[in-house]
């Protein structure tokens, strides 16, 4: 299970090196943000953002990544 509103580290696949967190958006779109961001502290540091529908597109889209959630 991928956990949302929590801080982890890509350890390899598409944005090895990144810190992660996935926000659900149940008020506005419905779906879900993955958010990247080489500091979350830092408001200037390099980030990325990406959307996904649903938990499917979640789960599916993690399949090709390796994420250490316990940072």
């Amino acid at each position: 299970m991928i956990p949302y509103n929590k801080i982890g580290l890509v350890k390899s696949g598409d944005m090895s090196g990144f810190y992660v967190k996935i926000l659900p958006d149940p008020n506005d779109t419905g779906g879900y943000y993955i958010l990247y961001s080489r500091d979350f502290s830092d408001l200037s540091a390099e980030g990325y953002d990406e959307w996904r529908l649903n938990e499917l597109e979640i789960e599916n889209y993690f399949n090709n990544i390796t994420v250490n959630w316990s940072v």
